[in-house]
Parts: C-alpha cells; sequence; structure tokens
C-alpha cells in the first residue's frame, strides 16, 4: 500500500510541476532580444537616464548587457578590460550596460573605488529572469536590429563581436 501511495504523490507532484509557468524562452542567438529594464541609474559610470535605457530608444545601436555584481571578483577583475573597450568603441553606435540586481547607492559607492566606463543600472526584476543570468559574469550582445548576436564572458568580449553587431 504504501508503494502505491509513493507512486500516485509523485505522480501529482509531477503533474503539479508541469503545470507550473514555464518562465520566458530560453534567449538564442539571432533571435529578438527579450525585453529589459531598470529601476534607477548609478551616477559613477556614464551618464544615462532610465528613459534612454529602454529596447525601443537603443534601437539602432549596439546594446552589450554585462551582468555583474559588487561582490563579485572575476566581475570586479574585468572592468578594466571593459572599460578599455568602451573606450577604444568610442565612436561606434555602442551602450554598454552594466545590469546589477543591488541598489543604486551601492552601485555608486563601487563606482567610486572601481570606476566603470559603462552605464551602471539596476534592473527590475526582469531583466536577470529574460536572460537568464545563472552565473556571473555574463555578457548578452544585442545587434542594432535588437536581435541578440551573441554571448560572452568580459574576459571573452572582444570589439569585433561588438563591431560585428552593428548592422
Amino acid at each position: 500500500m504504501t508503494v502505491i501511495r509513493t507512486f500516485f504523490v509523485s505522480v501529482a507532484l509531477g503533474v503539479a510541476l508541469c503545470a507550473q509557468e514555464a518562465g520566458p524562452p530560453l534567449p538564442k542567438v539571432g533571435a529578438l532580444a527579450p525585453e529589459f529594464g531598470f529601476s534607477a541609474v548609478a551616477h559613477g559610470g556614464r551618464a544615462a537616464s532610465l528613459a534612454a535605457l529602454t529596447p525601443a530608444s537603443l534601437r539602432g545601436r549596439v546594446v552589450v548587457l554585462d551582468f555583474f555584481a559588487t561582490w563579485c571578483g572575476p566581475c570586479i577583475e574585468a572592468i578594466p578590460r571593459t572599460n578599455t573597450l568602451i573606450e577604444d568603441l568610442k565612436d561606434l553606435p555602442v551602450t554598454v550596460i552594466s545590469v546589477s540586481e543591488e541598489p543604486r547607492e551601492t552601485l555608486e559607492a563601487f563606482a567610486v573605488t572601481h570606476p566603470m566606463a559603462s552605464v551602471l543600472a539596476t534592473d527590475v526584476g526582469v531583466t536577470f529572469k529574460n536572460y537568464w543570468v545563472r552565473a556571473l559574469p555574463f555578457v548578452v550582445i544585442i545587434d542594432t536590429t535588437g536581435r541578440i548576436s551573441g554571448f560572452a564572458s568580459p574576459t571573452t568580449l572582444s570589439a569585433e563581436q561588438i563591431r560585428g553587431a552593428i548592422k
């Protein structure tokens, strides 16, 4: 009787888990980039307004979403390299947004000791989810047409990848 009961409980649990909402689809190269949104922009990186950081307002520019955290060692190590890339590409239509789930105040304090040339933005709770961010650091490259051009880490991201996303 215990085996039968265990079987039915397992089946019921499996049905319940399958019925749960699957969430956003897994982003793929070539697909339209999922929505992103920010609740705050920190003053420490490149100046930008929230209104200027929407997918619609950035259309026509390559957007590099650099997911990071102030407590992430590899993220911190990658900052000088990212700053150099931004400087090298400053004359191209490229916007690099360093996306964190941390509050603006934390990002601003961090930027004092770790200058970043990117825009520092706090996620509203959808960007990390929509891009399936499971580990940091993580980079998504969105081309000028709003499609995902590629994925990288800050240590492998290259100027050629970014230039290749200009359509």
